[in-house]
């Protein structure tokens, strides 16, 4: 059962108050603005894209309320059908290396941010320090039972995300237990990258140096911020504890005050035959920490000009050389997990509140102009480096090379080669089952061969592009063969694109096409699993319930 919080008549009218306040708002902009000085040929340049999307749009590509789901799982990660170990799992064999992502999920933070979808335990370190023992308690029993399962004595990891929640969310003596015991677990001589979500708060002062010094020690070496804005009063919109103050402290700590694995040399190592050791990998660092910074448009008070502004701050720091990576996301107003974040609540009271479809696509082209004119360019969809080589190994595995992960702790899911499954989103039940000796999955799928066929398209069509030896080792056949009429629209509409990228014969999204990189996903997704309803879609030629049954999908017909 979706879990959901509350909006007191207080509170609403505290949160519209300041929306109201901001939305008419202009920014301080930095000095010698790029986005001033050229914001005549960004403006038309986006509005120019935003046409483009409006004239999708009436092609049926886009839902008629311009409302967002995410195309991050396929099938989406709300529609598993509730499932036992057993069922999900007997007939699961290992990947012929014997490797795998990990997801750990801790779900524990301060607060819960205004935009959050998922469930978690509040509070401050001190008054979670009881609970949070007694989730690592069983976190370490959880490891030991998946290891079981597999048939391993440790897990070789490729590469690693520690998500929440906030995971670095606890007192420093059991942010070290956490790491000692996981790790513990793992042969790390294998892993490419070690990925931490983190919250600037925990980086910052005493508790936050010492944070970063297990982090650096235990092998992490790229950390994602969740700083989603650079302007205060929306920070305050989305319950985010952090300053702006607070933003730079941590990311002078990240990147200044310590150093980490250097996994590119690794890598670069490994490729040449070296074997690596674990005395190999200590030994091998880098100064600072890899850096992602994340940020949402289409929040609610912000207006064009303030998220601009945003991006250009960020592309500041960027020049600076303190952060890798930018991230762009659209805000999610509908549950995306086992929680309804107070954002729905009061998007259903007062939609008035949050930009409309129009200008989120407007906030987005204005920010990807911005971002060209700073050098960055789309690497992973919706990440903008200057390096195409740093991304995250995670997030590509999964989604672009599909290979097999699995996940640890409440909510966690594991995407496996041919199922997928979902962790309970109850901590009693969590405890019971790992008690048992069971996984802690509750909900799962294991794929047949049309929806295979589905979720090889998808997901790396979403993130990258979908390369046709993979598509060929997946699923046994060629990609020309399958989808046909589906395909050609998409490539009609000046979406898809037949060519080789990295020297790789590909199938993927032109410009236009990775603008709205998740609806040109979801043409794929069966009927069933289609975001929104037939009446929702305009039935234009990109009619995501056209050419969509069983036999196109096979290319029977």
């Amino acid at each position: 059962m979706l879990a959901k919080t509350e909006c007191s008549d207080a509170q609403y009218h505290a949160i519209r108050d300041i929306v109201r306040r901001v939305e008419k708002s202009t920014p301080e902009f930095v000095e010698d603005s790029l986005y001033v000085k050229h914001k005549d040929e960004i403006m038309a340049k986006a509005r120019k894209r935003v046409e483009e999307v409006l004239e999708l749009q009436k092609k049926g590509l886009i839902c008629t309320t311009g409302k967002f789901v995410p195309s991050v799982h396929y099938p989406p990660i709300t529609q598993y059908p509730f499932h036992s170990q057993e069922e999900v799992m007997a007939t699961y064999k290992n990947p012929e290396d014997g490797m795998f992502d990990i997801y750990v999920h801790i779900p524990f933070c301060a607060q819960h941010c205004s935009f959050c979808h998922y469930p978690g335990e509040l509070g401050s370190c001190s008054a979670l320090r009881q609970n949070q023992i007694k989730y690592l308690d069983h976190l370490e029993m959880e490891m030991d039972n998946y290891m079981k399962v597999l048939g391993v004595d440790k897990i070789k990891a490729r590469a690693i995300l520690f998500g929440g929640g906030t995971p670095s969310h606890m007192d420093p003596d059991l942010f070290e237990r956490l790491m000692k015991f996981f790790t513990d677990r793992i042969d790390r001589t294998t892993v490419t990258q070690f990925n931490f979500d983190v919250d600037e708060v925990t980086l910052i002062g005493e508790d936050g140096m010492k944070r970063l010094e297990i982090m650096s020690r235990y092998g992490v070496d790229r950390l994602t911020i969740g700083s989603q804005s650079f302007h205060p009063e929306i920070l305050k919109l989305m319950f985010r504890k952090a300053t702006v103050p607070d933003i730079m402290e941590a990311i002078d700590n990240c990147r200044n005050k310590f150093t980490c694995v250097d996994y590119r040399k690794i890598n670069r190592l490994r490729e040449q035959g070296v074997e690596i050791t674990q005395e190999l990998l200590d030994s091998t660092r880098r100064d600072g920490f890899i850096l992602n910074l994340e940020f949402i448009f289409g929040f609610m008070g912000v207006n064009v000009d303030i998220f601009a502004d945003t991006i250009e701050r960020a592309c500041r720091v960027h020049q600076q050389g303190l952060i890798d990576e930018i991230q762009l996301y659209r805000l999610k107003v509908d549950a995306y997990g086992d929680f309804q974040g107070i954002i729905g609540l009061l998007y259903d009271r007062e939609p008035s509140l949050f930009p409309d479809f129009e200008e989120n696509m407007l906030q987005k082209a204005v920010a990807e102009e911005i971002l060209r004119l700073y050098g960055l360019k789309g690497n992973l969809r919706r990440v903008y480096t200057k390096n195409p080589y740093i991304y995250s190994h995670y997030a590509y595995n999964q989604c672009c090379a599909q290979l097999d992960q699995i996940g640890l702790g409440l909510t966690a899911f594991s995407s496996l080669r041919d199922r997928f499954f979902i962790n309970t989103d109850s901590f009693d039940e969590y405890y019971a089952l790992t008690e048992s000796g069971k996984l802690v999955l509750n909900r799962g799928y294991v794929r047949d061969r049309e929806e295979q066929l589905r979720w090889s398209i998808a997901l790396p069509l979403k993130n990258t592009e979908v390369r046709k030896d993979r598509f060929r080792k997946i699923n046994g056949m060629e990609i020309e063969q399958c989808f046909k009429k589906k395909w050609k629209k998409l490539m009609d509409a000046g979406l898809v694109v037949d060519k080789k990228v990295l020297g790789y014969p590909s199938y993927t999204l032109t410009e236009l096409g990775k603008f709205v990189a998740d609806e040109c996903a979801e043409e794929f997704n069966s009927n069933e699993f289609i975001p929104w309803a037939r009446d929702e879609y305009i039935h234009g030629e990109l009619y995501p319930y056209d050419d969509n049954t069983t036999e196109d999908a096979l290319g029977i017909i």
